[in-house]
């Protein structure tokens, strides 16, 4: 089993999705999303899709984020079901809001142990994400026409969710005052971005990118200015985390899960 460490999200359950009213008017791209997610969702629950995942989080002082001090990463594949989420190489399942780990021989909740725990707070379903990103009056736009969109987290999603991550993952680990007294973290000036790559002639959902800045204090406790924040020679706490998605008729079939009592008493 690999050494891992990650960082926290926790999601809402697929199982409600926006009505058939949200669906009409081609172009508009939040109204592709909401179309693009209906498929997704859909396909998620009933065929599955199979991920690679790729994140990492901790410090930057650049204007594209080139993380300067990396403190927690993820490297994995693996594949999803009905809304539940397999990663062989690190025997852990992960669903919306729970999850299990093999821990010397045992099955464990997620949560009981820190790797677990930090492995689930950077993974998460990709599909929970787009959900919680529609359901939190984020902006949408074309990042480009037809085949990517570009979601802005609504300031108060993206505030509520660095603490969730940083509460677990403590990314900004090390950003003290001179005094060593606070921590120089800002969790309330906060900056998240989701983008979605789709297939234009399928509509199937191809990759899952998610960003998320927090600005910090200088060492002496003075705020940056606004607008400055995230610039070159400021730095800042970063987290992301990419899903490329292998999803429809061209993926090896995914065969139902077969869970232990055990597996299904921590999980349900």
């Amino acid at each position: 089993m690999r050494n891992v460490v990650l960082t926290s999200i926790v999601l809402l359950s697929a199982s409600s999705f926006i009505g058939e009213t949200v669906l009409a008017g081609e172009g508009n791209p939040r109204k592709e999303l909401a179309k693009v997610m209906k498929q997704f969702v859909k396909e998620a629950k009933s065929a599955g899709y199979r991920f690679n995942v790729n994140g990492a989080g901790g410090t930057s002082d650049s204007e594209n984020h080139v993380l300067n001090r990396k403190v927690a990463w993820v490297r994995s594949s693996g594949y999803s079901l009905n809304h539940l989420m397999y990663l062989p190489s690190m025997d852990a399942y992960i669903s919306a809001d729970k999850g299990a780990i093999e821990h010397e021989g045992y099955w464990r909740s997620i949560y009981s142990i820190p790797k677990g725990r930090l492995l689930k707070s950077m993974v998460s379903l990709p599909e929970e994400i787009l959900l919680e990103a529609l359901r939190s009056n984020s902006k949408v736009t074309w990042a480009v026409e037809g085949q990517v969109l570009n979601i802005d987290m609504h300031k108060n999603r993206s505030n509520r969710l660095f603490t969730e991550v940083n509460s677990m993952s403590t990314m900004d680990r090390g950003l003290y005052l001179v005094n060593k007294s606070k921590k120089r973290t800002i969790p309330n000036r906060t900056k998240g971005v989701i983008q979605v790559e789709i297939d234009p002639e399928t509509k199937h959902v191809k990759k899952v990118s998610m960003e998320l800045l927090a600005a910090c204090k200088d060492r002496h406790g003075r705020m940056p200015k606004k607008g400055v924040e995230y610039t070159e020679g400021t730095e800042h706490v970063v987290y992301r985390v990419d899903y490329d998605i292998q999803i429809g008729n061209t993926v090896t079939p995914i065969e139902p899960m077969k869970l232990s009592t055990e597996l299904k008493n921590i999980l349900n």
